[in-house]
């Protein structure tokens, strides 16, 4: 790795260096000995006080300053040699270090589908395009050479959103960031979505943009799953307005509750003035039927059931009580079991609780004129029993009540007429 190469660099510096000192160390014993024993054996004078032997008199003066001229440049030099290592040390440190990004950026440009790109602004505007990362190929299918002849990067946009693509031209050239989202038309033939956010680098001295830096996404799968959401979001509130039925959903933890417009519009509401709180939706349920409606909806949190479904009243907006037919389940719950979330729908049935309740009174009013009528009824089969009679036909008979009549005669031909063929002729005059 990099840093270990350092450390190596560094050791082999170090231990160049402690060789050159310790060699300049002996050089400069050697130097101090030669010229102590020089400087001492000319300083010596003879008894007549003239100095003997060849040497002039100020040879020891030289010798001791050229000892130490000597010393200090050889102390510059060295210390030159081990400034000049280190740079190198370090130039190859930095070398490699750069080496190793530049490999590390490519790999992960060559395995992801996003690239970056760079481009130079002349000063007429124009753009030349300085580098582009190598996933550029993988996604559009064209290489960079192969790009340049097709005219560049702008004549891959889908021709729709060519004019944003202008427009972020432009913004750049006034010093605007700008993020888009554009279609290209790849190699072979597929359409892909891009997301493109490019920023300008400003030059203070030129009063300019002077290049444009950028990152292309590919986000053609974050596209494909957003128009298959958005076709779901769609057939579910086609499906919902069809059947007339609103969706909830219940944040049980903090006591919120959406509820869709088709909730709002059964009870008159818009799902502006429809407050999304637990609080709002119980106010509104009927007083006789809160009870059944909140211990129900308990016992689903709690984990005594799975699903709610009952039918309840609540208040219109108008005042009117609207019969509602509440459906739920828990589609989430903690690990004691308590459910975190309950979703489901409410449909008006108010319409058909209505008729139910007029098809019972009909047969209340039916009930009571055939018990208190003065004329007698009665039901039968075609094959000669009663099914039914009143009051009234069982006493002009004799029998003390209906059942006792019902009970009793079990073929009407023989034992209710006294000739079985008149009851032939009746059924024949109801055909």
């Amino acid at each position: 790795s990099a840093p270990s190469r350092l450390q190596k660099d560094r050791r082999i510096v170090l231990t160049r260096t402690r060789l050159s000192l310790r060699r300049l160390a002996v050089g400069l014993w050697s130097c101090a000995l030669f010229f102590c024993f020089t400087a001492s054996g000319l300083a010596m004078e003879p008894a007549g006080g003239a100095l003997s032997g060849p040497y002039p008199a100020w040879l020891p003066t030289v010798a001791v300053y050229t000892f130490f001229l000597f010393a200090v440049v050889a102390l510059l030099l060295l210390r030159s040699r081990v400034k000049v290592a280190r740079e190198v040390a370090l130039r190859r440190h930095m070398e490699s270090a750069l080496r190793e990004s530049e490999d590390r950026f490519r790999v992960i440009s060559e395995l992801t589908t996003d690239f970056a790109y760079a481009y130079q602004v002349l000063a007429d505007g124009s753009l030349h395009s300085e580098w582009i990362t190598g996933a550029l190929s993988r996604v559009t299918g064209y290489s960079r050479r192969a790009l340049r002849d097709l005219g560049g990067w702008i004549h891959l946009i889908d021709a729709e959103d060519l004019p944003l693509a202008y427009e972020q031209r432009q913004a750049l050239l006034d010093n605007r960031e700008m993020t888009i989202e554009y279609r290209i038309l790849c190699k072979d033939g597929r359409v892909r979505w891009m997301l493109d956010h490019a920023r300008p680098v400003w030059n203070g001295r030129e009063g300019r943009v002077v290049a444009i830096e950028g990152a292309v996404e590919d986000i053609t799968k974050r596209k494909a799953a957003e128009e298959a959401l958005r076709k779901s979001e769609e057939r579910f509130k086609l499906a919902m307005a069809a059947n007339q039925d609103g969706l909830w959903d219940w944040d049980v933890r903090a006591d919120e509750i959406y509820f869709s417009p088709g909730c709002a519009a059964i009870l008159g509401y818009t799902s502006n003035d429809f407050p999304p709180d637990g609080s709002n939706w119980r106010e509104l349920i009927h007083p006789k039927d809160k009870a059944l409606v909140l211990r129900a909806n308990r016992d689903c949190i709690d984990g005594r059931r799975d699903d709610i479904e009952l039918e309840y009243r609540m208040r219109a907006k108008n005042g009117d009580w609207r019969w509602i037919l509440g459906r739920g389940t828990a589609v989430a719950r903690d690990g004691a079991g308590m459910a975190l979330r309950l979703v489901g729908t409410h449909t008006d049935v108010t319409a058909r609780r209505r008729a139910n309740q007029e098809l019972r009174d009909s047969e209340e009013k039916y009930r009571r004129i055939h018990e208190n009528s003065l004329v007698g009824f009665y039901q039968s089969t075609q094959a000669g029993r009663f099914i039914s009679v009143n009051p009234a036909f069982a006493k002009m008979l004799g029998y003390d009540s209906p059942r006792d009549l019902v009970e009793s005669i079990s073929d009407i031909s023989t034992q209710y007429y006294v000739n079985p063929e008149d009851h032939h002729v009746f059924k024949q005059l109801l055909h």
